[in-house]
């Protein structure tokens, strides 16, 4: 285990000595040795963050996520063996471990607890689903409805002073209050936002995880795809972009419009312009306008904020309606019939409903397939409503907010405020106010942002470590935390072989994710939506990680292989959806493998054999 570095003896980039300033204090390791952080083995979460983290990034991150509301939530649902992973940041990057529960008491009061407030959620999961989608849009409005207030040189007597109370109502608070009090609506509104998030996706993992360790004792020697394909054709919120994406396409071809599409993609407005001038282009325009409320997705998984939501750049979903219509012109049929999707996973189970011995076994398989089936909606649903639709509006508000303080000359420009994390802004608008009212100048120096700056592009030439080992760090017997083992594919074995120094490799071996075996020649990319014209239809993807949103990508290529992921991570739920072979949570392939180089992906199998090993 001595291959991988202690985080406190892991010195930062040239250039970057002085990171943690960017973070806040609790969420850094240590600089010296901590117990706890000594005690412990953290994994890189290359699935949600794998580059650095700007302060402004903890919305979307870490801070929030991995903190108060996902370990608030295990506890909620009284997750037996797990309390949530926790989290630290390292030159910039976030690393995560297991906190599980091993003793058998305390586990044994939680699974009767347990099971009492799963059973009750999911015998009432489709009003709480519904109810939770309108939770979420209403969120969503009234992070929009917060407003900056302007600075006036005096108050609005009409509203503001003693006096008001004279009419019968209160006075309102001054305009510099107000300014503040925004900003603690915006902060709330994080909170019960990562708290919505967290809420029911921790019982999707676990009904996974209680599932697959019913599988696995019932029918020895079972394979993890058939126990992830028997969750296949649910519905996923987060694909119904991409599948709305794929009826317009077809539409434009019947409507004798796709020319004008492949013509004008990259110019929405010369393109709607023109479709306008024709009955078949308004009728397009038409059923484009009564999808827009599918097109919340972003071009990554909206954890960070530069990732776009289509509705912001309409070039982005009109390039995927454009590959699609060229696909169609090629004569394949783009259209994903989700419901052969379910029958083919209810035959699978009936299959092996037939190999249990009594009817007590049969009755009991049944009900926890129904659970995970019936719960399985979450894990993609609550990326599109909660992260891909309020994390940008989220990021968005707070960019209103660094305009907002650069017309008041607090930044050089409106973007300096992504330099700065939450706490620290609370203290600016703080400081603004008074300097306001008092006639001065604010106290905040414009050099801390351009010296945060020099430290961020620092921490992106970093090449973070896949583990780190505190120096009295043990495994734990077994890892049952349910994001761990549903979402990143982490277990005890499987941490093993990434601690084992790697040899010549002639074969990967990763989760099999979505069943297949195909040969083809690879295309390692970085970033997927970045890069994507570089892929070529029919070849194997090889990236660090891809998400639901990314969903046209995935159609482009003949199978895919990532280095982060379990088999119930999204891109492991989207290729069987798709039907795209796939092996997920390989570790190295993206340093091991080459663009250019034949490979054979067997996705039933979680294997990748290099065919041309020069």
């Amino acid at each position: 285990m001595a291959a991988y570095p202690d985080p406190h003896d892991v010195r930062p980039p040239p250039g970057a000595e002085e990171w943690r300033e960017l973070y806040p204090y609790y969420w850094v390791f240590s600089e010296d040795h901590d117990e706890f952080e000594d005690s412990v083995v953290w994994v890189f979460d290359n699935l949600h963050h794998p580059l650095p983290l700007l302060p402004v990034d903890l919305i979307g991150s870490a801070w929030y996520g991995y903190g108060a509301t996902v370990l608030s939530c295990s506890n909620e649902l009284a997750i037996p063996t797990a309390r949530g992973p926790q989290g630290r940041i390292l030159n910039g990057y976030v690393y995560i471990n297991s906190r599980e529960i091993t003793d058998p008491e305390t586990i044994q009061k939680r699974v009767a607890e347990f099971q009492k407030r799963s059973k009750h959620i999911i015998d009432n999961w489709p009003e709480i689903w519904r109810r939770w989608i309108t939770e979420c849009k209403d969120l969503a409005m009234r992070i929009e409805e917060i407003k900056w207030p302007e600075l006036k040189e005096l108050e609005d007597f009409e509203r503001v002073g003693p006096h008001v109370r004279l009419t019968g109502k209160n006075s309102e608070l001054s305009d510099g209050l107000k300014l503040i009090m925004e900003w603690h609506k915006f902060v709330q509104l994080l909170y019960e936002v990562w708290h919505v998030h967290f809420e029911h996706i921790m019982l999707a993992f676990a009904t996974y995880a209680i599932f697959m360790d019913f599988c696995k004792k019932a029918f020895p020697g079972i394979e993890d795809k058939d126990i992830a394909a028997m969750l296949a054709g649910t519905e996923q919120d987060l694909l119904e972009g991409d599948r709305r994406l794929r009826i317009l396409a077809k539409m434009a071809v019947e409507l004798g419009i796709h020319g004008i599409v492949k013509r004008f993609y990259d110019d929405p407005q010369a393109l709607f312009s023109e479709l306008q001038k024709t009955p078949e282009g308004r009728r397009f325009i038409e059923e484009w306008n009564n999808n827009r409320e599918w097109f919340h997705v972003t071009t990554g998984n909206a954890l960070y904020h530069f990732h776009i939501q289509w509705l912001d750049d309409l070039r982005i979903p009109l390039k995927y309606i454009t590959g699609y219509i060229e696909r169609i012109e090629r004569g394949e049929d783009i259209i994903i019939d989700r419901l052969s999707v379910a029958k083919e996973a209810m035959k699978l189970a009936e299959e092996y409903s037939k190999l249990l011995p009594n009817e007590s076994d049969r009755a009991a398989f049944w009900e926890l397939l129904h659970s995970a089936r019936a719960m399985a909606p979450a894990l993609e649903g609550h990326a599109y409503y909660n992260d891909h639709w309020l994390f940008s509006t989220l990021y968005k508000k707070y960019d209103e907010l660094g305009h907002y303080l650069y017309s008041k000359g607090v930044f050089s420009n409106p973007t300096d405020i992504r330099y700065l994390h939450l706490f620290e802004v609370e203290a600016l608008l703080n400081d603004l106010v008074c300097a306001h009212y008092s006639d001065s100048p604010v106290k905040f120096k414009k050099e801390i942002i351009e010296k945060r700056k020099k430290i961020y592009e620092a921490l992106k030439q970093w090449k973070p470590p896949l583990i780190l080992l505190g120096k009295k760090a043990k495994l734990p017997e077994r890892i049952t935390e349910p994001f761990f083992v549903g979402l990143w594919g982490l277990t005890r074995e499987k941490i093993e072989e990434f601690l084992k120094p790697p040899e010549k490799l002639v074969e990967l071996k990763g989760w099999p994710a979505s069943p297949g075996i195909v040969e083809g020649v690879v295309r390692v990319v970085e970033d997927p939506i970045a890069q994507y014209d570089e892929i070529q239809p029919g070849e194997i993807l090889v990236t660090g990680f891809l998400h639901a949103s990314q969903a046209p990508v995935f159609t482009k290529v003949k199978a895919l292989v990532t280095d982060g992921g379990g088999v119930m991570s999204h891109p492991a739920i989207v290729a069987r959806e798709l039907k795209i072979p796939a092996v997920v949570g390989v570790g190295i392939a993206t340093s091991v493998l080459k663009t250019g180089q034949r490979v054979r992906v067997d996705g039933g199998k979680g294997i990748v054999t290099i065919l041309d090993t020069t």
